[in-house]
């Protein structure tokens, strides 16, 4: 300890250090709190990325089948819209 640090320790009373160490105490543990928060949601961050990149992967595959999907109802609507003329051509 350098000599002021010294003389303010013994100038100051007990108590009042005390409750100043205290609640730098508090305020570093706050600190650490936040900062262990922020690590967490950084590292949670990159398995969210994943999970959206494996999302989105499976909505254009998901996308692709249901125009394909809907290609194959329009060409069996289109066969059966031919087949009823048929039906109608024979009936007459």
């Amino acid at each position: 300890m350098t000599p002021t640090e010294d003389k303010f320790l013994e100038t100051t009373p007990l108590d009042v250090t005390i409750k100043a160490l205290t609640s730098q105490i508090e305020e570093l543990k706050s600190l650490q709190k936040k900062q262990m928060e922020n690590d967490h949601q950084a590292s949670s961050g990159s398995g969210d990325s994943q999970r959206t990149e494996i999302l989105e992967k499976e909505v254009r595959e998901l996308r692709t089948l249901n125009a394909k999907a809907e290609y194959r109802i329009e060409i069996l609507l289109n066969t059966l819209a031919k087949y009823d003329q048929q039906l109608g051509k024979k009936d007459l």
